[in-house]
């Protein structure tokens, strides 16, 4: 009786929300699409604009940051001194890690082995980072050499460019 029809009522009134949810979702996804496309990030006020009918947000205690679109933010490598540099360039550009790295395209696990080496120097760097900073010093080196900038000016842009030069040089045009 009574319970069935208290039953009938929340499950309505559940219904109704999760319908007014879902169309916000959609308008929402529709949000997050036209900032993706322009780049731009849409406010917090925007975003709440959206749940306004509600009479609290989904989740309490939800985190509006959390609802705008992720934007592909490309961090910057953590700074790395100098000695910490040289101690890469020495691990990186052994005979035998170079001779890996060129015969495995996947080299995870090669970068994973210099990581492992440099926690040993006592440097704490994942593989990622350490695969991250071969890719800059790689990229600054052909700069250099392709642009025909190997003058003293060039190599001043690239502190480590006479350690780098005595293993990455140019084969068949690649660096």
């Amino acid at each position: 009786g009574t319970c069935n029809k208290g039953i009938k009522k929340r499950m309505a009134g559940d219904y109704d929300f999760l319908k007014s949810l879902q169309n916000n979702l959609q308008e929402l996804n529709h949000l997050r699409a036209k900032y993706l496309t322009s780049r731009k990030s849409p406010s917090s006020v925007e975003i709440k604009s959206l749940f306004c009918d509600q009479q609290q947000l989904p989740g309490e205690n939800m985190n509006i940051q959390s609802l705008a679109p992720r934007k592909s933010i490309r961090h910057r490598n953590p700074y790395w001194p100098d000695e910490e540099i040289r101690t890469f360039i020495e691990i990186w550009g052994d005979d035998q890690v170079q001779a890996s790295l060129a015969t495995n395209f996947r080299n995870e696990a090669q970068y994973e082995w210099i990581s492992e080496r440099m926690r040993e120097c006592g440097y704490d760097r994942d593989m990622k980072q350490c695969r991250l900073r071969a890719k800059e010093l790689r990229r600054g080196y052909k700069a250099i050499v392709c642009g025909n900038n190997s003058s003293v000016s060039g190599q001043r842009a690239l502190p480590f460019y006479d350690s780098l030069n005595s293993f990455l040089c140019m084969h068949k045009g690649l660096v």
